[in-house]
């Protein structure tokens, strides 16, 4: 994994972040804070600033023992970093914490501050798409936001297109698709998907939207989707983390994010929250969607269970401001 990461470029990254944090060497703070995995960590362990007594604190969001089925997802030298100095670690989880605690490391869960702030006025939906009716079936689609982007909304079609043939004669409807593209994709690329997509809907006689991947969007969108159909990382975190069952499968075949190791990892991380197939086929694809219209007040049940356990109650970062407060 190491040398994975060294040829994505980690050695650049961390000169990066060693020289930002020498042109603040004589500045005094009151407070130092590393945020993700051990990227930071290792920046704020090269400069002067490690050594002096100034409170540390480590927000551990992109690390979770879910991830490695309850074994510490923290390695050897990870730990010792933060036990050496008594780096106050913020988790995403209670497991996580408790295994990092056992380890002499001082660390504390207060939710996932990665949880986006959900919008409770359906006001804003309705400027988005004409406010969905009882007997609606709303999917939100997630192609994910790197540069599999294109290729994961084909790969997607592909089984969308397919339902119309294979629900015909049940009670399932067809669901309202909502298409949720990453505002950094450039306009030829968006132009693109657009226009395959609505190429494909009209020749299937599909119901379709286009949003803005915005954090507002988002927000507004979560609380009106019955499910989502998910190709993404964070995105997938934050339906479940919002009650709203996931499907996912792994991404095209050229796919650098959503590959099958990174579905699995995810399942465990998502748990009940996410349907993960590592083979999909439009068969399968059809009977999930369907049992999850039969029976969507249990999956919903489930899904919200599963996220007030492993995303806690929203607020989280306001929590850890009030917690590294009183560290100064």
């Amino acid at each position: 994994l190491l040398w994975k990461d060294l040829q994505a470029g980690l050695g650049r990254h961390l000169y990066t972040q060693w020289k930002a944090l020498h042109k603040v060497r004589k500045t005094p703070f009151a407070l130092r804070i590393a945020v993700g995995d051990i990227v930071p960590l290792l920046a704020l362990r090269s400069s002067k600033h490690y050594q002096d007594n100034t409170p540390k604190a480590f927000v551990a969001c992109a690390l979770s023992d879910y991830y490695t089925a309850g074994k510490s997802s923290f390695d050897p030298l990870q730990v010792a970093l933060l036990h050496r100095q008594q780096i106050h670690t913020y988790t995403r989880d209670a497991l996580t914490a408790k295994n990092l605690r056992e380890r002499g490391v001082p660390a504390l869960s207060l939710g996932n501050p990665m949880q986006l702030p959900v919008a409770n006025d359906p006001s804003g939906f309705t400027h988005l798409v004409t406010a969905p009716q009882p007997k609606d079936f709303h999917c939100i689609l997630l192609p994910g936001s790197h540069g599999d982007c294109e290729a994961n909304v084909h790969h997607l079609l592909q089984q969308i297109k397919a339902l119309p043939f294979v629900l015909k004669n049940t009670a399932t409807p067809i669901p309202h698709w909502h298409f949720l593209l990453s505002p950094h994709l450039d306009s030829s690329t968006r132009q693109r998907i657009e226009n395959v997509v609505h190429q494909v809907f009209v020749q299937h006689k599909l119901i379709g939207v286009f949003h803005s991947g915005s954090t507002e969007c988002f927000a507004q969108l979560l609380p009106r989707m019955h499910f989502a159909v998910g190709l993404a990382g964070t995105a997938n975190e934050q339906c479940v983390a919002h009650g709203v069952p996931v499907i996912s499968f792994p991404g095209a075949a050229a796919a650098q994010q959503y590959t099958p190791a990174f579905g699995e990892a995810q399942q465990r991380l998502l748990g009940a929250g996410l349907r993960f197939y590592p083979h999909i086929t439009s068969e399968l694809f059809a009977w999930q969607i369907q049992h999850l219209y039969t029976h969507y007040a249990a999956y919903r049940r489930v899904t919200e269970e599963l996220a007030r356990e492993r995303f806690g109650s929203p607020g989280a970062a306001a929590r850890m401001v009030r917690h590294l407060i009183q560290l100064i």
